[in-house]
Order: C-alpha cells, then structure tokens, then sequence
C-alpha cells in the first residue's frame, strides 16, 4: 500500500511540474512585456535549438514577438528562470535578435 502511495504521488509530481512550467514561463514573459510597455504576439517554445542561450534543463527558452515602441515588431530569444533554481526564481534574460523580420514559424 505504501509503494502504491508514493508512486501516486511520484505521478502527481511529474503531472504538476509538466502542466505548471508552460504557465510560470508565459506568465513571466507576459508580466515583463507589460512592465516594458510591450505587447507580446507570438510565442514558440524552443526545446532543442536554445538560440543563444547556455541554459540548464530546468529553464525554458522562446522565440517572442513583440510589438514594441514606435509600432515596430521585433524578436526576441527569451530564457525563463535561473540555472540553479529554474522557474522557481524570477531571472528573465532577453537577447534581441536583430534581424529585420519579425515572423515565428510553427
């Protein structure tokens, strides 16, 4: 019975952790764009190619639209959470990518 229980909760664990990391790691993109005056357009999660980041497995990176000052679209490569603590710290690196096309591909 107590072999059953804990890999009920193992179960629960790994559920709760793959469901809570897209939310944290949007949520955090979306509150930084807000704080920045900036209005987020599109979102894809990158899980193998990490753009220019050196990251851990417990941080998420994007690939970010946004329409920033002046009405423009720009790019951003976007990494969520720090290398020991992952997504349960607040660090957000931006890296902005400086090309002239703002497009996101699926």
């Amino acid at each position: 019975m107590l072999l059953l229980v804990g890999k009920l909760l193992m179960a629960l664990a790994i559920l709760a952790r793959l469901y809570w990391r897209p939310f944290r790691s949007r949520g955090m993109i979306y509150r930084w764009a807000a704080d920045h005056h900036y209005k987020v357009l599109a979102i894809r999660t990158c899980r193998f190619f990490r753009g220019p980041f050196v990251t851990t497995k417990e941080q998420a990176v994007f690939r970010v639209v946004m329409k920033v000052e002046g009405n423009k679209e720009r790019i951003a490569w976007i990494a969520c959470g720090g290398a020991l603590r992952g997504l349960g710290s607040h660090a957000l690196h931006v890296w902005w990518d400086h090309t002239n096309t703002a497009t996101v591909h699926s």
